[in-house]
């Protein structure tokens, strides 16, 4: 994998590997980089390594592979393969191993991480596909992600719920800015055992802060906002317009 940096998606239960510099998905936007400790110490490890060459199973892995449309495997296996032909010849890649453990493995070559970074048609991001590995090993593990806000008070988790764009995350805020007994847990994604909520804290509001998200767009962004300040009315758009109009 050559150089690996590690990240904290979700404190003791959700860490990545990756040789991908600020490497980012849905349970981590902005995750922080951590020592490899943390990353061993975590419930469940998920490994990006992006490769330049072509990648393809093994001959004797072949043999007993099945094929469905763009993915070959074997059923009950713990490793499939996806091959798509792109443009000038160039193919788009990606291998998961391992799926059915708490160390899961993903190879994808250059080709499919440079070109495909958003969800569409049928082709997923790697990052989606980590997102879907994630929801996998968290059921597994007796875990469910929430969409919500959360707040905690006197030791016990608050869960807000509404659709989006109604103000869950305003109110989380505003409970904390003006009553100093409620601290925040999560402002768009928590995690819950059915007994506690565990926070997420890495998602949209926070990822403007060079403190959690040193990648160059935010760092970009931020020094953008200090010399036109209208900008932050992009940046966060949504409570602003919110707060003013409460």
């Amino acid at each position: 994998m050559g150089k690996v940096y590690y990240y904290n998606a979700i404190k003791n239960i959700l860490s990545i590997k990756s040789n991908v510099k600020d490497f980012k998905f849905s349970y981590g936007l902005s995750m922080p980089e951590v020592e490899k400790s943390e990353y061993d110490n975590a419930l469940i490890k998920i490994d990006v390594d992006i490769v330049k060459e072509n990648l393809a199973p093994t001959e004797d892995e072949k043999k007993d592979m099945g094929k469905f449309h763009y993915f070959s495997g074997k059923p009950g296996s713990n490793k499939m393969f996806y091959e798509r032909n792109f443009f000038f010849k160039k193919k788009l890649q990606y291998i998961i191993s391992d799926i059915d453990t708490n160390h899961v493995k993903i190879k994808a070559n250059k080709n499919y991480f440079r070109y495909v970074t958003h969800r569409f048609m049928n082709i997923h991001s790697v990052g989606y596909i980590l997102t879907d590995i994630a929801n996998l090993r968290f059921l597994h593990n007796g875990l469910a992600p929430l969409h919500c806000s959360g707040i905690s008070r006197n030791g016990e988790s608050h869960i807000i719920f509404a659709p989006p764009n109604t103000g869950k995350t305003l109110t989380s805020m505003t409970l904390c800015m003006e009553d100093d007994t409620y601290a925040y847990v999560a402002e768009d994604l928590a995690l819950t055992d059915a007994k506690y909520a565990y926070s997420v804290p890495w998602t949209s509001t926070f990822r403007y802060y060079d403190s959690i998200d040193s990648g160059w767009w935010s760092r970009t962004l931020n020094k953008l906002t200090e010399k036109v300040s209208i900008l932050e009315l992009f940046s966060f758009g949504k409570v602003v317009i919110l707060a003013w109009l409460a």
